[in-house]
């Protein structure tokens, strides 16, 4: 029954979709379901698509193992240390709220264009998320050594 009921919220998108396309929406900025789909097909058969999708999943990867590694590491040592926790707590408040956005064109001049820093954006995303969630954890399992 759910199942129905999630192919009908997404056949109803689709169609609130196409007629929105066609009447109120420019079509420069929104295609028809139909246009988007064609295209999908056309790029599959392509080979460089899969290249590319290659690449990126290598980026994807290796910065979603860097940050978690890093984030999991940084908050055992943060848990096992209150005391540096407490000294560098307001600097990772303060990382965190960057923008990634914003980090992106400096990390492009540090790194140059190639896949290092895709990487490291990737691994920015990903390190701040597993850190704070993770030291959470620690501070739920010795909560006398939290920050």
């Amino acid at each position: 029954m759910i199942a129905v009921l999630q192919a009908l919220v997404f056949v109803a998108f689709l169609l609130f979709w196409a007629i929105a396309a066609r009447t109120f929406a420019d079509p420069f900025y929104i295609s028809t379901p139909a246009a988007v789909f064609s295209k999908l097909a056309t790029e599959l058969v392509d080979p460089t698509f899969y290249r590319d999708l290659r690449v990126t999943s290598l980026e994807l990867a290796a910065g979603y193992v860097a940050g978690a590694l890093g984030g999991i590491g940084t908050a055992i040592l943060f848990g096992r240390w209150p005391t540096v926790g407490r000294v560098f707590d307001p600097f990772f408040v303060a990382m965190n709220s960057i923008p990634r956005i914003a980090l992106a064109p400096l990390l492009v001049i540090w790194f140059g264009i190639d896949l290092a820093s895709k990487i490291v954006l990737a691994a920015t995303l990903v390190y701040f998320i597993t850190f704070f969630n993770a030291l959470g954890g620690i501070c739920l399992l010795y909560t006398s050594r939290c920050v």
